[in-house]
């Protein structure tokens, strides 16, 4: 699911802050954030329908909640840093239940939930690890659908575009 506007302005803010930070990354653009259920890769043209409705079937099971994002997290682990994220609080637990269900339902590779920040291609270590203790977002959101979303790579970076969204509830 594509961050709400309001939520993209603030992890952006973020993500300026860590420019000045000692490594080197690709910063995911900001229209670009998302909450990330499942990493579906290459599909077929034909299985995008049995997709959509796999999806709707699903959103109907579900009805809207709310969850926070708050630390940044390392990924895999603090000792092998590829990825930096934003950590997902969900107390209802129902973003990691539909988490589940699509991977369950449809497929993919699927992590718990966070939102990518950027993926990193070297860093201080100990340094970018003591910033990371350093810093907070402390911002929630309705997670009020579920989206199926095309990424087109290109030289100047990926090209996101929704093609289906099915409302919860």
């Amino acid at each position: 699911m594509l961050l709400p506007e309001d939520v993209r302005e603030v992890v952006w803010g973020l993500e300026n802050k860590m420019r000045s930070w000692p490594m080197k990354c690709k910063f995911v653009e900001k229209e670009n954030l998302h909450l990330n259920f499942s990493f579906l890769g290459e599909i077929k043209e034909e299985d995008v329908e049995k997709i959509k409705k796999k999806l709707n079937e699903l959103a109907k099971q579900f009805s809207p909640f709310k969850i926070q994002l708050n630390g940044i997290k390392p990924i895999p682990s603090k000792s092998f840093v590829r990825v930096l994220a934003l950590d997902v609080i969900d107390e209802s637990g129902k973003g990691d239940l539909l988490r589940k269900k699509v991977v369950e339902k449809i497929g993919g590779d699927s992590k718990p939930l966070h939102v990518t920040l950027c993926r990193v291609k070297w860093l201080d270590k100990k340094n970018v690890l003591e910033l990371i203790e350093s810093e907070h977002v402390n911002v929630s959101f309705i997670v009020d659908r579920i989206q199926l979303i095309k990424s087109v790579l290109r030289r100047e970076g990926p090209l996101y575009s929704v093609l289906h969204s099915a409302q919860l509830g």
